[in-house]
């Protein structure tokens, strides 16, 4: 089964893509490189962080897009009949 997230990450747009969504929302392309240099140069990790766009373009981003990249979750750790557990990720000894 593959993870379709509820909303996009903004880490997955280019300029050309946020610039297009942008347009069809009616915001000049302009915005897309300063969203775009608040995420890459800035570091922005908060919507509210981003002064130089209006408050509704950030509302709008906000239900339009995650701020943060999506990340794979990690499982619980396995436990071995030793009384060790190891992560997925570990490689299991037998």
């Amino acid at each position: 089964m593959k993870f379709t997230p509820a909303k996009p990450s903004l880490h997955g747009e280019t300029l050309d893509s946020l610039g297009t969504r942008l347009a069809e929302a009616g915001e000049p392309a302009y915005r897309a490189r300063q969203i775009l240099d608040w995420l890459y140069k800035k570091r922005a990790t908060r919507w509210d962080q981003m002064t130089n766009l209006s408050r509704p373009l950030r509302a709008w981003l906000a239900d339009a897009f995650e701020l943060e990249p999506h990340r794979p979750r990690a499982r619980p750790p396995v436990g071995g009949r030793d009384g060790t557990s190891c992560c997925l990720n570990c490689a299991t000894i037998r």
